[in-house]
C-alpha cells in the first residue's frame, strides 16, 4: 500500500512475537524466488548483529530452495568476527570473497555501522550493491544506530526504505497529503 500511494516509508508494528520478523522473511524470500531475473537488490539492516544472526537463521528455518539460498549474503565486520562470542552463519561472507560475493547476492544483511564503515573504505564493492538497491528493510528501526550510519547509508541510497518496528522514527514527505 506505502508503494501504491507513492509513499517511500513503510512501518510495520505489533507486539514482540507478533510476526513481524516472520511475515518479512517470507515476504523477501518470495521475492527473490519470484525474480527470475536477478535483477532485485535488498538491503535488511539491523542496529545489532544478533539481528542479522536471528534474521539469518528464520530465513534458514523457512528453508527456502537452493537457487535462493545462493543470493543471500550477511556482512560481518572484522570487530565482530575477532569476537570470541562471534555467532557465525550459512550466510556470512568471507572478507577474502566479498567482492566476489556482493556481485551476486540479492539480500545482504547487515548492521548499519558495518554498512557505514565499508562505505567509506576506498576498494569497496557495496556501493555498486547499494546503487542498485530496491528494497531496505530496517529492523527495530526505533532502536537504529548513530546519525554517522544513517546520514552515510542516506546518501549511498534511494531505495524503498521499510521500517520494522514497535515506533517509526522516519521522516515523511507530506506534501502530497498523509
Amino acid at each position: 500500500m506505502a508503494l501504491l500511494t507513492n509513499r517511500l516509508d513503510l512501518c510495520i508494528q505489533g507486539l514482540f512475537g507478533a510476526g513481524k520478523s516472520k511475515s518479512m522473511a517470507i515476504l523477501i524470500l518470495a521475492l527473490l524466488e519470484l525474480d527470475v531475473n536477478k535483477k532485485l537488490r535488498i538491503l535488511f539492516l539491523c542496529k545489532e548483529n544478533s539481528g542479522t544472526k536471528s534474521f539469518a537463521d528464520l530465513l534458514l528455518w523457512l528453508d527456502p530452495p537452493s537457487g535462493v539460498l545462493g543470493r543471500i549474503g550477511r556482512l560481518v565486520g572484522d570487530q565482530e568476527r575477532n569476537k570470541s562470542s562471534y555467532a557465525h552463519t550459512k550466510f556470512d561472507i568471507d572478507p577474502r570473497e566479498r567482492r566476489q560475493m556482493l556481485s551476486k547476492c540479492q539480500l545482504v544483511m547487515a548492521t548499519g555501522g558495518t554498512v557505514a564503515q565499508d562505505l567509506t573504505m576506498q576498494w569497496s564493492t557495496l556501493p555498486g550493491f547499494m546503487q542498485d538497491l530496491t528494497l531496505m528493510v530496517i529492523d527495530e528501526g526505533q532502536q537504529y544506530g548513530t546519525d554517522r550510519e544513517i546520514a552515510t547509508i542516506a546518501q549511498a541510497t534511494t531505495p524503498y526504505p521499510l521500517d520494522r518496528g514497535r515506533t517509526a522514527n522516519t521522516r515523511r514527505d507530506c506534501s502530497n497529503g498523509p
